[in-house]
């Protein structure tokens, strides 16, 4: 007589898992309020540029994952910026995976990524500049970078001044290591090779951080 075998729970856990892996990677969410200019949780704080000015940033992990987001301005020099400190603006998002949610991370890879930069492609699509993408460092990005006239307000001397063109940028990227996924936003008057030079910063910046320590 066969004694009937119980099934396993593994697969169901396994499939709750990956249901849950699925969620989390469609939509990063939102870096959480800022209470106070400068409050940012260290994790988030180690991710972003040096030359920026942090704004603040929190991270929240509950049981194996955890998600969280903060910003930083950034200074460009320009005729046509000087009125405004901080011209541009960086944010990052990002949702770490411990224990099995890693190993479900690594098992679909960077699947999640490719739709996420599609959908910035199609975003950044409905400017009047041709989006561009590319890899950069440990990631990828999609921008699109234009210049506008520089008619800054003078006093009249006489002179005929000329100014160089105003550089604009809107740039979206993503990075993935072996437990924590990151996408980030950089837009406003910025140079596109500062630009690139700071998201490349915050993508090796990710390869150092340590969440499972920083949690």
């Amino acid at each position: 007589m066969n004694t009937p075998r119980t099934p396993s729970p593994i697969p169901a856990r396994l499939a709750l898992t990956l249901v849950l892996l699925a969620a989390a990677t469609a939509a990063v969410p939102a870096p959480a309020p800022v209470q106070s200019k400068g409050a940012c949780h260290p994790l988030i704080a180690s991710l972003l540029p040096k030359s920026g000015t942090i704004r603040g940033g929190d991270f929240n992990a509950a049981g194996p994952m955890g998600m969280g987001g903060g910003s930083a301005d950034l200074t460009f020099d320009h005729p046509c910026t000087r009125s405004n400190k901080f011209p541009a603006r960086i944010s990052v998002a990002v949702t770490y995976y411990g224990g099995e949610m890693a190993q479900m991370l690594q098992m679909q890879g960077d699947a999640a990524n490719p739709q996420t930069l599609e959908n910035a492609m199609g975003e950044l699509g409905r400017t009047k500049h041709p989006p561009r993408r590319e890899k950069l460092g440990g990631g990828e990005i999609v921008y699109v970078a234009y210049e506008t006239e520089c008619q800054p307000e003078t006093i009249d001397t006489g002179k005929t001044t000329t100014y160089p063109p105003t550089p604009h940028v809107q740039l979206k990227g993503v990075a993935l290591t072996a437990n924590v996924r990151l996408e980030v936003d950089l837009e406003g008057a910025y140079p596109l090779d500062q630009a690139k030079a700071v998201v490349s910063e915050v993508f090796e910046n990710l390869k150092k951080a340590d969440f499972e320590k920083g949690k």
